[in-house]
């Protein structure tokens, strides 16, 4: 179910990124944002935190992004332990790959988006449409992402909420036929 977030953006500085952390992840797409953030948004920072299956797989991806000061690599922690009130928009940066590129919602969406966080995401071009959703390709499209989070984190939680709520168990069942018990 959805829970609203702490209401405002004041102290929001981290795009947060959660689930495994291996060769799935863009390195090199986080290290272009990382340099952009730290020219534009020196405040700004990324947190990957997550599990990975295969440490080696994580140990190549982690080289991969070592010296990045404004990048830090977590092990895995349950969503509610994460850092959310200094969180301004969950980040998915999946390598681009055909699997990847077809997918319209990424497992760990809903779950980042029941916490009311805008998702930022480099690539999956066929991820659903939302306003709070929003494409970070390049750097232009990272700093108006930056601002648009900023500008429009509250006003987007209606539209989070009712994403989450249509798309939660009750809603699926109900799309079955299935009336859930009360």
């Amino acid at each position: 179910p959805y829970a609203a977030p702490a209401p405002g953006t004041a102290g929001r500085d981290t795009l947060q990124f959660w689930g495994h952390v291996a060769v799935g992840l863009d390195p090199e797409r986080i290290r272009s944002m990382s340099r952009f953030l730290a020219e534009r948004h020196p405040g700004v920072r990324m947190l990957l935190v997550g599990p990975t299956q295969v440490p080696s797989r994580r140990a190549r991806t982690v080289d991969r992004l070592a010296g990045l000061p404004n990048v830090e690599v977590q092990d895995a922690r349950p969503l509610d332990q994460l850092p959310l009130h200094r969180t301004l928009a969950a980040l998915i940066p999946y390598r681009r790959k055909g699997d990847v590129d077809a997918t319209e919602l990424p497992n760990k969406a809903l779950p980042l988006l029941s916490r009311g966080l805008p998702i930022m995401k480099p690539g999956l071009p066929h991820m659903v449409r939302a306003p709070f959703i929003l494409p970070v390709d390049d750097d232009l499209a990272l700093d108006d992402a930056i601002a648009r989070c900023r500008r429009s984190f509250a006003e987007w939680q209606p539209l989070i909420r009712a994403m989450v709520d249509s798309n939660g168990p009750e809603a699926r069942l109900r799309t079955l036929g299935i009336v859930p018990a009360r």
